[in-house]
């Protein structure tokens, strides 16, 4: 997108560019950060417990993230969509849809990373 995500060495996020949806509005109270990911309108964080924020726009569900996650050792923000790798090896994707970038193949396990762009998503394997 056209906005910028900084995680800094105490665990907190700073934000600059763009903020037409609220996606450099950190939310307050966003500490223990260990990963960051800036989409096109929304951004994500994983805090050291395994868990997920989302904040920017959230027209096609991105930032809502699915209730029982669990924790997560790994994220990645797309156009409108979200992902994240499990701790377990496992892959969950919630945002836009329309060209499939959601689907999470049956039977994916033993996920490391993940990545998404525009309209993919995708998952190293080790």
């Amino acid at each position: 997108g056209s906005h910028s995500l900084a995680l800094l060495a105490d665990g907190t996020v700073a934000g600059w560019g763009a903020n037409d949806s609220g996606q450099i509005e950190i939310p307050a109270g966003l500490t223990d950060v260990i990963a960051i990911a800036a989409g096109r309108f929304h951004s994500v964080a994983l805090r050291a417990d395994g868990s997920v924020v989302c904040w920017g726009q959230n027209l096609l569900g991105q930032c809502t993230v699915p209730a029982g996650l669990g924790p997560v050792s790994g994220i990645a923000a797309g156009f409108a969509h979200t992902v994240a790798v499990r701790q377990d090896g496992s892959v969950v994707c919630w945002g836009n849809n329309a060209d499939g970038q959601c689907n999470v193949p049956e039977g994916l396990t033993g996920v490391t990373a993940v990545f998404a762009g525009n309209t993919r998503s995708a998952a190293r394997l080790d």
